[in-house]
């Protein structure tokens, strides 16, 4: 299963666009509408993907309020979304403005916790400046800008996403995908004594404890022979159990 999640205001012009966008990928989408004032949540209701919503009826314009009802209105719609999702279902975060290109193929790989993807921003400009929508964003412009950043798009609910900053974009993880970063680089790099990569003992470690419901395991895993990494081994292995 592939859940959409989306935080919005006000986007009456594009969010039909935007809905038909991610639904290519996702089998129901929730939405969180903050206090629109436009006809933005009569279309999102509409929608054959949207299962659910929220509505917010009071905008905070103060920046320190305004900060905290962004962060907690996405934990909101992820908690809505995620009530009665399994353990291995995906999770998409979006905006309304925003659009991917990628091959959901990828998804499907049982091993990942999380994907993140280049986030480009498209630039204004003199030829483009007074273009007029079509119902397509991506013909709005002609150009992205060089700079970029690499956001969690999607997530499994494994991973225990929280968004615990204000005005946080992505969420943090707390399950094995918060390590995933360190662990894509060590992976497959080293093996251990027996011949098992980390990749292999990770699995071990997730079918262990969703069967036994222990943290016993963690005195399993806690020593390596990687030259050097046996102390972060130990510990980021405990801290993946301890938060599971």
């Amino acid at each position: 299963m592939k859940i959409g999640i989306t935080r919005i205001r006000n986007e009456g012009l594009i969010i039909k666009d935007t809905l038909d966008h991610f639904g290519q990928w996702c089998d129901k989408i929730y939405v969180y509408d903050d206090a629109s004032t436009d006809n933005t949540l009569e279309i999102v209701k509409a929608h054959p993907k949207v299962v659910g919503t929220i509505e917010n009826k009071q905008w905070y314009p103060e920046p320190k309020k305004r900060d905290w009802a962004e962060h907690t209105s996405r934990e909101a719609i992820y908690k809505l979304a995620s009530q009665n999702a399994n353990h291995d279902d995906w999770f998409c975060y979006f905006d309304a403005d925003e659009r991917l290109e990628f091959d959901p193929v990828i998804l499907d790989k049982k091993e990942l916790y999380y994907l993140r993807m280049r986030l480009f921003d498209f630039y204004i400009t003199e030829q483009d400046k007074d273009r007029k929508y079509n119902g397509d964003i991506t013909k709005l412009r002609d150009y992205c800008g060089p700079e970029f950043r690499d956001i969690i798009f999607w997530f499994r609910k494994k991973a225990q996403p929280t968004w615990s900053i204000k005005s946080e974009r992505e969420p943090k993880l707390s399950g094995l995908g918060g390590l995933k970063d360190w662990l894509d680089i060590m992976a497959n790099q080293y093996q251990f004594n027996n011949g098992r990569t980390l990749a292999n003992i990770i699995q071990n470690i997730e079918e262990y404890i969703l069967k036994n419901g222990t943290i016993e395991v963690e005195k399993q895993y806690t020593q390596s022979q990687i030259p050097g990494q046996s102390l972060l081994l130990g510990r980021m292995l405990k801290n993946y159990i301890k938060n599971y």
